[in-house]
C-alpha cells in the first residue's frame, strides 16, 4: 500500500484503505494526518470527509468535524448521514443549531436503524430542552 501511494500519491482508494486500515489499528492520529494530507477533490472526495468528520468526532474534536460535514454537504447537500454528522458535531460542541441538523437529518430519511435511533432521541431530547 505504502509502495502504491509512493508512485501514486493521490490515488483515492489506496489513501482511503490506507486511513481504514490505520482507524481500525486504533491509530486515529495516523488516520487522520493520512486524509488531511490528500488533495481535496476528486473522486474519493466524499469518503475522504465523511471519515474526517467520524475520526474528529470520536477524537472529540467538534470543530474540526463540523467543518468536514460541512464541506460534505456542500457536495451533498441531500445526505441524511451528513446532516446526522453535522448535528453530532454541533451536539457536540453544545450548540443549539444541532436540533436544525438533526431534523433535516431525520426529513431525509435513509438512515441506518441505529442512527435513526439516536437522532429521534437526541431531537426528542432537545425538544424538552428547549420548552
Amino acid at each position: 500500500l505504502d509502495r502504491g501511494l509512493k508512485h501514486e500519491p493521490g490515488n483515492a482508494k489506496f489513501i482511503l484503505i490506507k486511513a481504514r486500515l490505520l482507524a481500525q489499528s486504533a491509530d486515529m492520529q495516523g488516520a487522520l494526518q493520512v486524509l488531511e494530507a490528500t488533495p481535496a477533490e476528486g473522486a474519493g472526495e466524499v469518503q475522504r470527509l465523511q471519515m474526517l468528520g467520524a475520526l474528529n468526532q470520536q477524537l472529540a474534536r467538534y470543530e474540526q468535524a463540523e467543518a468536514s460535514y460541512r464541506a460534505l454537504l456542500e457536495l451533498n447537500p441531500a445526505s441524511a448521514a451528513a446532516w446526522a454528522g453535522l448535528g453530532l458535531s454541533l451536539d457536540g460542541m453544545g450548540a443549539p443549531a444541532a436540533y436544525e441538523a438533526y431534523r433535516q437529518a431525520l426529513e431525509l430519511g435513509n438512515l441506518p436503524a441505529a442512527a435513526d435511533a439516536y437522532v429521534r432521541q437526541r431531537v426528542a431530547e432537545l425538544e424538552v430542552a428547549r420548552d
